[in-house]
């Protein structure tokens, strides 16, 4: 019979973080079927996190210790986490603290599936990670958060992920470009839809009026209830797509609100998916165009730029040119 412990040993001691989880996911099963003698020779040295400052492992450090403790309460605190001192919703709170995290959009995958699936086990612990991934556009991480939901007595709503396929039927189906519109839009704003990203997609593409006012809801709604994804993790798809949709939009009644707060906002890579298309823009937003250029260097000062210089030679931006105390000159060298 091959005994695991030393290849789980060698996992925690590398370097690969995804080892580092599957170990201690592994430990966690594997609690009650070895033996207290197995374990304690296991422990001799200890049972250290393998990486304090990453959210994921830490949290899976957590579940082992205490899954060994409870398999085997003669253990003591060798294992550094005991169940009645240190509750789930404690070790929970411990990795959302601003000195831990991940980098990369596959360690914040591990990270909230983990989350989840704790979540789902600790009854004690807080729902935040379940209720933030039910309409998640990853499907395995919106079916950690369903299933987690389900052990605390809950049921997931009923969704419908979207994707290019649905598109090509709405194609199919709609005799003119109105009604194809029209059912775009309708994809768009269903409540039960997700993964909203490829319709919000084809009215980048296709800007229509029909579009504007949902698509401007539909980000003044995702801007209110908006969490920073964290250091090394973008935005979704499904909100880039919707910025930059709203942005082609720009023309339209109804968006200006919804424009002035996407490049108000703290976070930059909303900012930038209205920067990266400022052709409908209008001139109304000069003024404040000019003061993220004054504050940026790159690509997004050059952009602000060529577009105030396309424009150079209408009355209303001449005037905000002025009043920003730039002139030509000076946007091109912005642009360089």
């Amino acid at each position: 019979e091959i005994d695991p412990r030393k290849q789980l040993g060698s996992m925690l001691a590398g370097t690969d973080t995804p080892e580092k989880i599957a170990a201690l996911q592994a430990i966690e099963k594997l609690a009650p079927a070895l033996s207290l003698e197995q374990w304690n020779e296991f422990l001799m040295f200890g049972f250290d996190n393998p990486d304090d400052g990453d959210n994921a492992v830490t949290l899976m450090h957590y579940r082992a210790g205490r899954a060994l403790l409870v398999a085997h309460p003669e253990l003591g605190d060798g294992t550094g986490s005991e169940p009645e001192h240190d509750p789930a919703d404690l070790a929970y709170q411990a990795c959302r603290s601003p000195e831990m995290g991940t980098y990369g959009e596959d360690r914040w995958k591990h990270w909230w599936m983990i989350a989840c699936e704790t979540a789902g086990m600790f009854e004690e612990m807080p729902p935040d990670p379940i209720e933030r991934n039910l309409r998640s556009e990853d499907p395995d991480i919106r079916r950690a958060a369903s299933e987690a939901l389900a052990k605390r007595g809950g049921t997931a709503p009923a969704l419908k992920p979207l994707s290019h396929v649905d598109i090509w039927l709405a194609e199919k189906q709609c005799k003119n470009d109105d009604e194809l519109a029209g059912a775009i839009v309708a994809l768009l704003t269903d409540p039960e839809a997700v993964a909203r990203s490829a319709p919000a997609g084809w009215l980048w593409e296709h800007p229509t009026e029909v579009a504007a006012l949902p698509l401007a809801g539909l980000v003044e709604e995702a801007l209110d209830s908006f969490e920073d994804p964290g250091a090394g993790a973008s935005l979704t798809a499904e909100l880039d797509w919707l910025v930059r949709a709203l942005a082609r939009h720009a023309h339209f009644d109804g968006t200006a609100a919804a424009i002035k707060r996407c490049l108000a906002h703290p976070n930059f890579e909303i900012t930038c998916s209205v920067i990266d298309n400022l052709e409908n823009v209008s001139l109304d937003f000069a003024p404040q165009l000019f003061e993220i250029a004054r504050s940026d260097e790159g690509w997004r000062r050059a952009a602000i730029a060529k577009w105030a210089l396309s424009r150079s030679e209408q009355k209303e931006m001449a005037t905000a040119i002025k009043g920003a105390g730039l002139n030509d000159r000076k946007l091109k060298a912005w642009t360089l």
